[in-house]
């Protein structure tokens, strides 16, 4: 068949219905039912119309049963049986479309859906555009780059079907599958709604996908996460068996001879005596108006289309050892191209390359499909693929651009290669630039970058996209490196900020992640026990002071007892949420805790069982089989400050003051002849502010080593330095921590739980105390309504979109932004320094007897061969303290261990 530019499939059925119900009382002459024969023949006249091609087919279901009932009888059992009187019309509007030159297909055993879908894949490789006439919700599941529906004047494409449903085309059967379709019987799993299933597919992708993740799910940040987990192991034949009732079939067998879309000549003679017949007598005298005879109106929007696909860059799928050499012979002669890995599952630590996609620039894109390779094609497979990569990828001299490359060195490192060289995340460049909201892009970047901004959400939640997009994606990430970096590379200090950490340090993460923390499990399991044990007794504890049972997770049933019975009231309602419930948080239940045991309680209660949940219950199953260890993932993108985040799990959350929560941290311990060394900046963050400020006083107590907790508090309680107490020095550390993050009188008397009048005082006699600071929050203030951002000592930029806001909250909370971003800003970057400088000096030194394992806020966690202990820490210690010069000194504690929990200071 030759290349043709546009193909129209309609669903038949769907119309056929559609005209019957529209136009339910016409007859002809004998009283013979004509309403859906005179409607289906106008819509496809509109049809035409609208979307002018040459070629159509028209589709209908098969009246036998279809496998669907075979697989599941009660399929579509909801619906009515189909008239007689639109029976009767069937055969007849099937002879007018014969008549008209197009072609009908009915095939038996499956529905139009199975068919249109067959249609669609024959049809992608020879065609520039399909369109598919139907308002079938099932259809939209073959949505693709050149696949859209059309209904009525509307073209349906990838982006409205993510608009709709929150997912990519593909997923739409997995999402019936979970969800289940009430319209046709598809039952679906239990329990399990729409918002909840669109959750599971953004995270895991399909339904096989989310089984295999099925003991990940309780760490969704889902509500009743562990429940949903339970529930679709309870129904996980239902799930599938939904999911094959709502995939459409694509690989029917149909033979070619009877599948020609080409309009054919019409038979007048035949369309006239039909005409008669029914009485459509308007049709009889105008028949040159049928738009199937006379073709030749073309329609500007499918022009437009298919002007825009065709403009696309030569994109090639790597199907053949020829084509892979072409690909190969290409890049040894060029000094930069992009490239794309698709992954299986981006939270695995060693995550399986299911597709590839390289584009040089404004010329030519490959891309590949491991997944639909066929097995006897031996010499396509990735491992050889890459071996013929690995001398380009390695390559120094060649420039790699790409998005999310920390993955791409997960993903190479089981084939031995490496990214060398100068490499370009586009990612990381778009957030350099714009940050995660893009407060000041260009509408231009805007519009190019919808693209990426959808695939880097697909990466981030295991959404993949089909392999004809690959080569596209790729060269996409090519134009945006294009825009981005031209503005990048105007500006000294953005540039310096991205060459010398933003990019250094994607190879570092990857090794901190590869490296992981040995975890003793048992700790963690016996802690779990003792904590039920707890739990039990509190459960028991509180029910006797109440006299009945109740659910101590159940904000309901503890509002019950707290507030609502008569004979035993607690106290008066303290605050409401914002749905107007009677608040029960944790500042609530603290306020009513001073009088009353049942309060504490509940508060201990809840305190254990998050523990117990979040920690003690998910780390153990997050342990590498392999490795025995704990590989979080490291985001560089995630905060508005440049702040490093840590998920799956995350270790920068993990509680450390009180006893249960110190056991979490006894679990995470050393190898045998290692021992863990923890290296963190002391007070790093009131050092930083110190010298934004420019205060004399602080400078100077930092100078001279005092400590300046015990001078605050001297200060503040108007009490000789000698004569301050651990509790008045611990109050003190809260303040002036708390000044650095823009707090208000009213949040401080809360954290310190004194009056809003003390708390306020405490604040004026600080600001006397530090004038400087008082002087830096009210510039950065100015100067943020100004620019609307502020500037971290390295230069990262970071917007405050409501620093001018007329909402008084939204103003104060970016105020506080203002003021807290440049110091926690500037002290992520310093530490980010320090890594880069200590991964060089481990590299050219140590290899494997030295390795960093973790990175807390502002603590470096090591894993250090202990012979080599003291020559190692003293150089972390140097460098780390010397990575970025203030007007002061950065100091830093050097602390040594078996395991977290037990670390012991040394100099």
């Amino acid at each position: 068949m030759s290349k043709k530019k546009s193909i129209l499939l309609i669903d038949g059925t769907y119309y056929l219905y559609r005209a019957f119900y529209a136009c339910p009382c016409l007859t002809n002459q004998n009283q013979q039912p004509t309403g859906a024969i005179y409607g289906m023949i106008n819509t496809l006249k509109k049809m035409f119309f609208e979307h002018a091609t040459d070629n159509i087919i028209i589709v209908f279901d098969s009246p036998k049963k279809n496998f669907r009932k075979i697989l599941f009888p009660k399929y579509k059992a909801n619906r009515k049986p189909m008239p007689e009187e639109l029976q009767k019309q069937i055969n007849p509007v099937k002879k007018i479309i014969k008549y008209l030159g197009i072609n009908t297909l009915t095939i038996p055993y499956y529905e139009a859906d199975d068919i249109i879908g067959t249609l669609s894949t024959i049809y992608s490789n020879e065609s520039d555009l399909i369109l598919i006439g139907t308002n079938d919700k099932d259809l939209g599941q073959l949505v693709t780059s050149k696949i859209k529906i059309i209904n009525n004047k509307n073209i349906i494409g990838e982006k409205e079907i993510e608009e709709k449903y929150g997912i990519k085309a593909k997923f739409i059967p997995d999402l019936f599958g979970l969800m289940g379709d009430v319209s046709d019987n598809i039952p679906g799993v239990s329990g399990i709604g729409k918002k909840t299933a669109v959750l599971l597919i953004q995270n895991y992708g399909s339904i096989k996908n989310i089984y295999k993740n099925i003991n990940n799910i309780s760490y969704l940040p889902i509500r009743k996460a562990q429940t949903i987990a339970l529930t679709l192991l309870k129904n996980e034949k239902t799930a599938f068996l939904s999911y094959k009732l709502s995939k459409i079939k694509k690989n029917i067998k149909i033979d070619p001879k009877i599948i020609d879309p080409k309009i054919k000549n019409p038979n007048f003679e035949k369309l006239i005596q039909v005409f008669d017949y029914y009485n459509f007598n308007n049709w009889k005298k105008n028949m040159n108006n049928f738009f199937f005879i006379n073709n030749k109106k073309k329609n500007n929007k499918i022009e437009k289309q298919i002007e825009i696909i065709q403009k696309k860059n030569i994109n090639y799928n790597i199907d053949s050892i020829e084509i892979l050499k072409y690909c190969i012979e290409k890049l040894n002669t060029l000094s930069i191209f992009s490239i794309l890995i698709e992954l299986d599952n981006v939270l695995e630590l060693s995550p399986e390359i299911i597709g590839l996609g390289i584009s040089i620039i404004s010329e030519e894109s490959f891309y590949i499909d491991f997944t639909k390779i066929s097995k006897n094609n031996l010499k396509l497979n990735p491992i050889d693929i890459f071996h013929n990569l690995k001398s380009i990828l390695e390559n120094p001299k060649k420039i790699k651009i790409g998005f999310n490359l920390k993955k791409y060195y997960h993903a190479l490192k089981k084939y031995n290669i490496e990214l060398k060289g100068a490499i370009f995340d586009v990612m990381l460049e778009s957030y350099i630039n714009y940050q995660l909201k893009y407060y000041s892009y260009p509408k231009k970047i805007i519009e190019l970058n919808l693209l990426l901004i959808e695939y880097i959400n697909s990466q981030t939640k295991n959404n993949y996209t089909n392999e004809s997009n690959l080569g596209e994606k790729a060269h996409i990430i090519f134009q945006l490196h294009i825009k981005m970096w031209k503005k990048i590379k105007t500006d000294k200090i953005i540039k310096n900020l991205f060459q010398k950490i933003d990019i250094p340090l994607i190879p570092i993460l990857f090794r901190i992640e590869q490296n992981g923390v040995l975890i003793n499990k048992k700790i963690l399991q016996n802690q779990s026990l003792i904590i039920t044990k707890q739990l039990s007794k509190l459960i028991l504890k509180a029910q006797q002071l109440v006299g009945e049972k109740f659910n101590l997770s159940s904000n309901k049933q503890i509002q019950n007892v707290l507030f609502y019975k008569k004979d035993k009231n607690y106290s008066e309602i303290i605050n409401k949420t914002k749905k107007g419930n009677i608040s029960t948080n944790e500042y609530v239940l603290k306020q009513l805790s001073k009088n009353n045991l049942l309060p504490k309680i509940i508060l201990e209660y809840r305190s254990l069982y998050k523990l117990k949940t979040n920690y003690f219950n998910k780390l153990p199953n997050m342990i590498n089989n392999n490795t025995g260890r704990i590989h979080t993932s490291y985001y560089q993108n995630t905060t508005i400050t440049g702040r490093l985040s840590s998920r799956y799990p995350n270790l920068q959350n993990i509680p450390i003051r009180k006893k249960n929560g110190k056991k979490i941290r006894e679990a995470f311990i050393s190898e045998e002849n290692f021992i863990l060394l923890s290296a963190d900046y002391s007070q790093i963050e009131l050092r930083i502010m110190a010298h934004l400020s420019q205060d004399t006083k602080l400078i100077t107590h930092f100078i001279k080593k005092q400590d300046v907790h015990i001078l605050t508090a001297s200060k503040i309680f108007n009490i000789p330095k000698n004569q301050v107490t651990e509790e008045q020095r611990n109050n003190a550390k809260k303040i002036n921590f708390a000044i650095i993050y823009g707090i208000s009188p009213f949040g401080l008397s809360k954290q310190l739980d004194i009056n809003y009048l003390e708390a306020e005082k405490h604040i004026t006699s600080y600001f006397s105390q530090y004038p400087g600071i008082l002087s830096y929050i009210k510039k950065t203030k100015e100067c943020a309504q100004i620019k609307g951002y502020v500037s971290t000592l390295t230069g990262r930029k970071i917007y405050i979109p409501n620093i001018n806001s007329k909402k008084t909250y939204l103003k104060q909370s970016a105020e506080r932004t203002a003021i807290n971003g440049p110091i926690q800003g500037t002290a992520a970057d310093i530490i980010k320094l320090s890594m880069i400088k200590i991964d060089h000096y481990f590299k050219k030194n140590f290899l494997s007897d030295a390795k960093i394992i973790m990175q807390v806020h502002d603590e470096l966690i090591f894993e250090i061969r202990e012979k080599y202990l003291q020559k190692i820490k003293n150089r972390i210690m140097y460098l780390m303290e010397n990575s970025f010069l203030l007007d002061l000194p950065l100091n830093v504690n050097i602390k040594i261990g078996k395991n977290w929990n037990n670390l012991k200071k040394i100099d």
